[in-house]
């Protein structure tokens, strides 16, 4: 498979459904935070 129809494959599936499905060694680490405080909340 090319890249290009890897990113096909994946185009309309929704990232908060591939982030449920990936291993935590594919998604960012909880316990990153903030090199300074306070950081106001984005959302």
């Amino acid at each position: 498979m090319t890249d290009s129809a890897v990113v096909a494959a994946f185009r309309d599936i929704p990232t908060t459904t591939l982030a449920d499905l990936l291993g935590r060694e594919h998604v960012m680490d909880i316990g990153i935070r903030p090199l300074w405080q306070p950081v106001p909340r984005v959302a």
